[in-house]
């Protein structure tokens, strides 16, 4: 399976799905965080650089931002945060 989608069987090993739980390596962990971290930074960018002129356009950009906002938090959360129940997080991404 590994061979299928590209990766080397130590890369498929960073991942695993047993009995409803999964597990992951350290490294994935640290990528999917940076990744959330960047979509934290540009959310919190495109939200300040879009001019008040266009009240629709400003709105519109900053309601997405929020969005991405919680999105990454979410991930975060989901990833890091043992206190925060999974049906929290589902409440919390379907806006609940």
């Amino acid at each position: 399976m590994a061979a299928e989608n590209g990766t080397t069987e130590a890369e498929s090993a960073e991942l695993r799905e047993s009995q409803g739980m999964i597990s992951l390596s350290l490294a994935r962990r640290d990528v999917i965080a940076e990744a959330s971290f960047e979509i934290d930074t540009l959310a919190r960018v495109v939200a300040g650089v879009v001019p008040l002129k266009d009240d629709n356009a400003f709105y519109a950009v900053r309601g997405i931002a929020a969005r991405l906002l919680d999105l990454a938090s979410i991930v975060m959360s989901g990833m890091t945060d043992e206190t925060e129940s999974t049906s929290c997080l589902g409440r919390r991404l379907r806006v609940e």
